[in-house]
């Protein structure tokens, strides 16, 4: 990824957030994403490509396969016992200060064993995953470290699955960007784990649930804090077979003992433009989150990247955060995708956050350009330039969301 950074500031009208509600009331009978969106166009449950059973993580055999774009997989990409994901970061910011980053960086160098405990004969299976990410960009730390069991499977019925150990939460609409508004305005992008048990089922076919245990989602799981005991999620998603869309709902809560409870919940969709029958191929996928007590740092403070406080408001400014570190956020997320061949895709990408729901004068925006293209199989090359807008009063430059960003980014 190559990152060019210059500072803008301003705000658009809620002309603008309006305009957003209106397509969200317009999409929502249709498909969305950009990972989602496969589920949507296939109709497929996310586990069939993933290994997790809510989706995203290290993937299956069949989900390499795909991924591979009819380009055909190699040697060893044809099995899943073993799974890697390797990105590289180029950054130079037009506006170099002591304070800023430039240079070379590996952003990402995971490795993923996934292996079959105890498989039997009706459907039933214990699985191990473990993943170590050795990249310090993106935290060299272990990530996903569980077992997976699988419930034995009925003929033509869905399969139940319980998960425990060390796993990201299953809330919203998930996406391999950390940097989502949505995701950090909830502390829960793909780079936040937390321990705990989730029990995840398809036995209605087309609906899948998932309803997690956790520790916490301040510390990643880790045997720390005292204030804060334990979180809950629950998602639950339609993704019915005949119908070019997909559907969910989502929310959290998190229990703490000294501080006012953080809750949120998440309401999105992803419609498919190929099963619309149309010329045009791609998905429109869109996301709204409503959260509560989540802009306090004492919860949202990031595991690898940082939390929201750190993230919109600069040290600089702390009259700013103490006027919405209590108030209700609004946040939306939208993506579209166009499919010009098999191979490539021009996209556009919409982040909109609003850190008092009430106040139009704490928005931060974040919209672009670009495309993906696939040159081989499992190589993705993305490139996207972004417009970054902020409250007036946090200044120029002062913060990663005031910034504008081009980026090129090389994922195997």
């Amino acid at each position: 990824m190559m990152r060019v950074k210059k500072p803008v500031s301003g705000a658009f009208g809620i002309g603008l957030v309006s305009a957003v509600a209106m397509a969200v009331i317009l999409l929502w009978s249709k498909d969305l994403h950009a990972r989602p969106e496969y589920a949507a166009q296939q109709k497929q449950s996310c586990m069939a490509c993933h290994a997790m059973p809510w989706g995203g993580g290290p993937r299956t055999l069949y989900g390499k396969q795909y991924g591979s774009r009819e380009l055909g997989l190699g040697k060893y990409s044809s099995q899943e016992l073993v799974d890697a994901d390797l990105r590289a970061v180029a950054y130079y910011a037009a506006q170099k200060t002591a304070s800023q980053s430039n240079g070379l960086a590996l952003m990402e160098a995971a490795v993923t064993g996934n292996v079959p405990v105890i498989t039997r004969e009706n459907g039933s299976e214990l699985r191990a995953l473990l993943t170590y990410n050795m990249a310090p960009l993106s935290g060299t730390q272990v990530r996903e470290a569980l077992v997976r069991w699988q419930a034995p499977t009925s003929e033509g019925g869905g399969a139940t699955h319980v998960t425990a150990g060390r796993f990201y939460v299953p809330f919203g609409l998930r996406t391999d960007e950390h940097r989502t508004y949505t995701r950090i305005q909830t502390n829960m992008t793909l780079n936040n784990y937390a321990m705990g048990v989730a029990a995840s089922t398809e036995a209605l076919g087309q609906l899948h649930a998932d309803l997690a245990v956790v520790n916490d989602f301040q510390t990643g799981g880790a045997f720390v804090s005292r204030d804060i005991a334990f979180g809950t999620v629950l998602d639950v998603r339609w993704n019915p077979p005949t119908l070019p869309f997909l559907v969910g709902v989502s929310g959290n809560y998190q229990h703490s003992t000294a501080q006012t409870q953080p809750y949120a919940s998440s309401a999105y969709g992803v419609l498919s433009l190929d099963r619309l029958g149309l010329p045009p191929k791609g998905s429109l996928s869109i996301e709204r989150v409503d959260a509560y007590h989540w802009n306090n740092g004492v919860f949202n403070t990031g595991q690898v990247n940082p939390g929201l406080p750190a993230f919109f408001v600069p040290t600089t400014a702390p009259a700013f955060l103490a006027r919405v570190v209590a108030a209700p956020s609004l946040g939306y997320y939208g993506l579209a995708k166009l499919d010009l061949t098999r191979t490539f895709t021009l996209v556009y990408k919409l982040d909109f956050l609003r850190l008092d729901r009430n106040d139009s004068l704490t928005d931060f925006w974040r919209h672009g350009a670009g495309f993906e293209w696939f040159p081989v199989a499992n190589v993705i090359i993305q490139a996207r330039y972004e417009r970054a807008l902020a409250p007036a009063v946090l200044g120029r430059d002062t913060s990663a969301a005031t910034q504008d960003d081009g980026f090129l980014m090389v994922r195997l």
